[in-house]
This record gives structure tokens, sequence and C-alpha cells, in this order.
């Protein structure tokens, strides 16, 4: 008898607006925008495309059900069986690392503390949009029993048309997305191991680091009916290399092996 671990089971959403196969990942996570792409952005879209976004996520009514991320990436996955999974370690620190047809890797598990849930299930929580899709590119492992409603809300043409011309009239070179929301607003600070391929998420410092960029945002609807927009999570995006003496975003430096 094979003593071979089964794959996690993995939950789709039940809606044609969402592009749900798991066996694609490296696909759809390789589209989103690498860490040097996205810097150039920054300003234009925390001061004219999340505002834009936010006033169409209120008019559709998604503000209870996700927040308006940045996609990124530091690093890429290898083939179609892979995905970028997250986990959360026995301190709380939430660890996104690359699970290989269904599998975690055995040597991260036991590096970072992280544990397997006993009856685990994979489900998509941040989406990238492209076209008129919601195409999943990170997912969340969790116990079934367990596992936190899904939102599946149903998205109207009307939203594409409007979440792309918001894209397009602003000139944006990288596509934007959505995540589920959680059950806290919690600011979270994720930081990268390029060469590891692995993502490590903590409660936000009571300083943010200045290498740091805004990642993604909450949308609330105030009283007044006003809207309000708070960056919920940053990225430690690049590290300075003090041999370079410039920001990269690759550790060790690309230029002179200067690790971090």
């Amino acid at each position: 008898m094979s003593s071979e671990p089964n794959a996690v089971p993995y939950l789709s959403l039940p809606s044609s607006h969402y592009q749900t196969d798991p066996y694609h990942g490296d696909i759809a996570f390789n589209r989103v925008a690498e860490v040097s792409q996205v810097l150039r952005e920054i300003p234009i879209i925390a001061n004219r495309v999340v505002p834009d976004l936010a006033t169409l996520f209120v008019r559709q009514g998604l503000t209870p059900h996700f927040n308006i991320i940045l996609p990124h990436r530091h690093f890429s996955l290898h083939s179609p069986s892979e995905q970028v999974v997250e986990l959360s370690s026995k301190t709380g620190q939430v660890v996104c690392s690359v699970f290989r047809d269904g599998l975690p890797d055995k040597r991260i598990l036991d590096d970072c503390d992280l544990t397997m849930p006993r009856n685990p299930v994979l489900y998509p929580t941040n989406f990238v949009v492209l076209g008129e899709k919601l195409v999943p590119y990170e997912y969340s492992c969790a116990e079934d029993c367990e596992l936190p409603p899904i939102p599946c809300p149903a998205l109207s043409e009307e939203f594409f048309r409007s979440w792309n011309h918001v894209i397009s009239s602003n000139a944006v070179a990288v596509p934007m997305g959505l995540a589920l929301k959680s059950r806290n607003d919690i600011p979270t600070l994720q930081v990268c191991d390029a060469e590891a391929r692995l993502d490590f998420t903590e409660c936000l410092p009571t300083a943010i680091p200045a290498n740091a960029f805004p990642a993604e945002w909450t949308v609330h609807i105030n009283a007044d009916d006003s809207i309000s927009i708070n960056c919920l999570a940053w990225c430690g995006g690049p590290w300075f290399c003090p041999i370079c003496q410039i920001h990269v975003d690759k550790n060790p430096c690309p230029y002179c092996g200067t690790r971090k």
C-alpha cells in the first residue's frame, strides 16, 4: 500500500466570472507583475487608481466581501502543478510557500514550524482581474470544518468594464486585483525570501519600514455615506544593498551577491 500523502482537496467557486482551475497556477501567478514593475506604478495607483476602484466597490456592493490589492510577486512558479499557498505557523505568523501537486514541501513545514490541518482544503484568497475574469493566484489552506464562508457575489459585465476603464484611463501597466476580506482588519507587513520562494506576513510594526510599499486596501462606507480607504497590508519590497548603494528586489543582490 502506498504511503504517499493525498493531494489537498481544492474548493472551487460556483460562478462563471471566477476562473478556478488550480492546476494552471503558474500561468496566473507568473502573469502577476514583479516588484520592480510595481514600484514604478505606486504613486498613481495609490493616489488615483485605488480611490476610483473604491468608488466602484461601493457602487457594486463589494465592500463586505473583498479588499483591493496590488498583485505582485517576488519569484516565479516553475510548472502548472505548483501553487502559492498560505499556512499559519504555531507562533501565528502567516507563511506563503509553494505547494506541488497539491502538497506542501515537508522541509518548509519543518523549517517554518508550520502545521497542516488534519482535514485540509485549499481555497483561493487573492485574485487578479484579467479581462472579465477573477483569476486566483494565491491560496490558503484551512481545516475543512473551519473553512470561512467564501463570498461569490455576482460580478456584472459593467463591473469588469468599469474596472478595466479605471486601469486603462490611468495608463497603469500592471493589473490590479481583489482579496477575500478576512475576519479582522489588522494591518500587516509582508517580507519575502525570493531564493526560498517564501513570503512571511506578520503584524505591521509601529513604524512602517522606509522601503515598504502599500499592497492592499480596505474600503468602508461611513455613516455620512462618505468613503474611507485604509491601507491594510504593506510589502517590505526591495532592500537597500549597502555595496551597490541601490534598492534591489532579490536576495542576494543580483549585481554584487551581497545577502540581506
